[in-house]
């Protein structure tokens, strides 16, 4: 039977590989525009998209098309969130690579730990700039984030040294030795004689004289 719409779509499947062979990009994304009208999640099109976004360095316009990949995404599954985290992860590298937007790299991967809260990148990335820009509560909000995964997941080597540096920054950034002692008695909760620990809240104490 006679189906327009997908002789309409054959047309603009052959105009697509014809421009894509050409030396004129603009009229390729224009064509592959027209594809996505029909099918918005014509994975050929959206690869096609990006990689001439990329070529003609279209930042933005690449950015706003990783938004529409991110509202394509179907589900809250591993794979799903997985496919989110890719994406978000390929718009951290533009808005730090290409347009040296701080804020947003910032802001992205806080989103990634939305979707993936252990996300070691995002961590990792979120647990240096904090500390270079000497963002301390952020960064105490990092490390706190940090050692709470550690302890779900029975890493007490992990959890300690995260709760020894959250003290250190409390007593030397804030000079709030209140807050630094609750993180060493955590310490103590699960290694009573730790010597390091003891000598540190001792020291502690002392800060609050």
């Amino acid at each position: 039977m006679f189906d327009p719409k997908r002789l309409k779509r054959a047309k603009l499947l052959q105009k697509v590989f014809e421009s894509a062979s050409g030396i004129n990009p603009e009229k390729a994304i224009d064509t592959w525009k027209s594809i996505l009208k029909l099918k918005a999640d014509y994975e050929p099109a959206r690869t096609a998209l990006r990689r001439l976004f990329t070529q003609t360095q279209k930042w933005n316009a690449l950015l706003e098309f990783l938004k529409e990949d991110l509202n394509l995404v179907v589900g809250d599954d591993s794979a799903a969130n997985a496919r989110r985290v890719s994406v978000y992860l390929q718009m951290i590298e533009i808005y730090r690579d290409r347009l040296s937007l701080d804020v947003m790299v910032v802001n992205t991967y806080n989103q990634v730990l939305q979707v993936d809260p252990n996300n070691a990148e995002a961590l990792d990335a979120l647990e240096t700039r904090f500390e270079e820009s000497a963002r301390w509560n952020d960064l105490i909000g990092i490390l706190k984030r940090r050692a709470d995964a550690a302890r779900s997941f029975g890493d007490d080597e992990g959890f300690i040294s995260l709760q020894r540096r959250m003290a250190v920054l409390w007593t030397e950034k804030f000079s709030n030795p209140n807050q630094a002692i609750a993180h060493l008695e955590a310490v103590l909760e699960l290694r009573p004689s730790d010597d390091a620990a003891i000598a540190q809240l001792i020291d502690t104490y002392r800060h609050r004289k």
